[in-house]
């Protein structure tokens, strides 16, 4: 889903990322976010093993980075660029002072998390076995854990 974001009033850096770079890793403080302007990218958990495991692809348009906006301290997970992408990094300060100027800019960042939202929803609970899932009424693609038998 892409989100419409003037980076220009946000006080934005533009960054390249090359292919298969980290932009950042789990844990790194999380004082900024971001908005891919070309490329793709994954989010993704490190392994203890060393390997990286998929949680979320980002495409263009698209923020990722909101632990900056939640007063989390710390990435919850590494981002990196699938393709060389350019990629504006907004200090959280800078979108705060902006959102206040524009309160309606808050708008198309709460459409794009509960789109992520209920994306991770259908990710995580297609893992479970069928027998765990039902349908909700009147939605048939958005899942949910079964919490009680049928």
């Amino acid at each position: 889903m892409a989100i419409l974001l003037p980076a220009s009033k946000f006080s934005a850096r533009r960054i390249s990322l090359s292919r298969r770079k980290l932009l950042y890793q789990t844990n790194q403080p999380a004082h900024e976010l971001m908005l891919l302007v070309e490329g793709y990218g994954r989010l993704c958990l490190e392994r203890e093993d060393g390997r990286r495991l998929t949680v979320g692809l980002i495409a263009p348009g698209e923020l990722f980075g909101e632990e900056a906006l939640l007063d989390v301290p710390e990435r919850e997970s590494a981002f990196e660029a699938i393709l060389n992408s350019q990629i504006d990094v907004i200090p959280r300060e800078a979108f705060t002072r902006t959102v206040k100027e524009n309160p309606a800019l808050l708008w198309n960042v709460n459409a794009h998390l509960a789109q992520r939202l209920r994306m991770q929803q259908r990710c995580s609970c297609n893992w479970l076995p069928p027998q765990e899932r039902w349908t909700a009424p009147n939605r048939p693609s958005l899942s949910f854990i079964r919490t009680s038998p049928p």
